[in-house]
């Protein structure tokens, strides 16, 4: 029974992922239909669904970005041709100071410097800005992701480089200069992350040592009760 119980407490370990949930957690991301909406963006995307198979744009804007808005008016446009290709993953990044780190990341892996927003990521294809002479080569980038059955997991390489020393320049005043000292509030997050995880192991534990309290006590009931025939039966015996 110990042997269970270790075997469980293991697979508990190893089985939950830990640190993809932490990671996610540090990071706000909103989908196409709530970006627009965030951004007052007259939208009907009635017959727009998203799916695992739709090539990712990843945007990284700022609230009141003109040119992160004619983006998105853009997409906006363009769903009813190429709405079942993509789906929207957007980071703001100019009022949400959790996200900067990631774009840091980005920038990292990518190895591009950025020095404003919009900062447009499909695949292993990137776009510093948006003018409307992009819009050919941001459908080709979608179409060239959405055929690709090895889709580029260029997130998780983000995610470990968000704490590297990155390619932005801040000097450009493009983005905001207060979300660059972000260390704090990440700290702040990664230990409710480390607490929560902890309170779920501590729960898990618990349950285990619960159930086999009660297995262990109805196997003595049951070796009691045997004992207890079988010193009936040898009284019986010598009755007898």
């Amino acid at each position: 029974m110990k042997k269970k119980i270790l075997f469980l407490l293991i697979a508990m370990v190893l089985l939950f992922p830990w640190q993809a949930k932490a990671e996610e957690s540090l990071y706000h991301s909103k989908n196409l239909e709530e970006v627009l909406t965030e951004e007052g963006i007259e939208h009907n995307l009635d017959g727009y669904k998203e799916t695992e198979d739709q090539a990712i744009i990843y945007l990284f804007r700022g609230n009141g970005c003109g040119y992160c808005r004619s983006f998105l008016m853009f997409l906006n446009e363009i769903v009813p041709e190429y709405g079942k290709y993509f789906r929207v993953v957007s980071y703001e990044v100019w009022q949400d100071a959790d996200n900067f780190p990631l774009l840091n990341g980005f920038s990292k892996t990518l190895e591009v410097e950025v020095g404003g927003v919009p900062f447009i990521v499909i695949g292993d294809q990137y776009f510093t800005g948006y003018a409307d002479l992009y819009d050919d080569k941001i459908k080709k980038a979608i179409m060239e992701e959405y055929e690709n059955k090895n889709k580029n997991n260029i997130i998780e390489e983000a995610i470990k480089n968000a704490d590297s020393e990155g390619y932005i320049n801040p000097s450009d005043g493009s983005l905001d200069e207060e979300v660059f000292n972000t260390s704090g509030d990440k700290k702040g997050v990664d230990t409710s992350n480390i607490l929560w995880n902890f309170i779920f192991i501590t729960i898990g534990i618990s349950i285990i040592l619960i159930v086999n309290y009660f297995q262990n006590k109805r196997v003595e009931e049951k070796l009691d009760y045997i004992m207890d025939q079988l010193e009936k039966q040898k009284k019986g015996k010598k009755e007898d």
